[in-house]
């Protein structure tokens, strides 16, 4: 019977003195005692980094107004117009962060490349009302060694309308909205 118990007993001791060693700890009782600390150091060819996706998305007012005729300021030095717009789809020309009313801007500051697409949806009550980008898909490169005002990592898009608003419609009214998809 006691050798059945002896060799749980040595068992249980061994765990017991290896748990220091698990630790990794020491401890020093004198000046003179020396600890030794263990360093390893092992060869990769590449480390994997994980992929962050960070991507700034603004816009200007996007709104827009329908004119059946065109517009202007009256000048009276020149007896003429200035700014005479055509009939047709008009917007703010400044606004928040110097965007156009009709732009999305696109800011990259991911440690890969980025693709953006950008459709319009026009609200079910106004069929007749199209928008299109002229630039659908932006891409962008990666922002990985370059610098956070880099001009290189912001792109632009404009949205521009067709077709006619019913003359109704008098107060900003929503038409449709814009869809920012990041691809892969």
């Amino acid at each position: 019977m006691k050798k059945w118990l002896t060799l749980p007993l040595a068992a249980g001791c061994l765990v017991l003195l290896a748990m220091p060693a698990l630790a990794n700890e020491g401890h020093m009782n004198r000046p003179s005692d020396l600890s030794t600390i263990p360093v390893k150091g092992s060869y990769q060819e590449k480390l994997e980094t994980e992929t962050v996706y960070s991507v700034d998305i603004s816009w200007g007012s996007m709104e827009f107004v329908y004119a059946k005729e065109g517009t202007g300021v009256w000048n009276p030095e020149t007896h003429s117009y200035d700014n005479v717009s055509g009939a047709g789809w008009q917007y703010p020309a400044g606004g928040p962060g110097g965007l156009a009313g009709n732009e999305v801007q696109i800011t990259n500051h991911s440690n890969t490349k980025i693709v953006c697409s950008l459709d319009f949806t026009t609200e079910e009550a106004f069929p007749e009302i199209v928008g299109t980008f002229d630039r659908p898909e932006i891409s962008i490169s990666s922002a990985e060694g370059k610098a956070v005002d880099d001009e290189t990592l912001t792109q632009k898009s404009k949205l521009n309308m067709q077709g006619a608003l019913a003359k109704q419609v008098v107060t900003p009214t929503p038409i449709g909205e814009i869809l920012v998809t990041l691809q892969e």
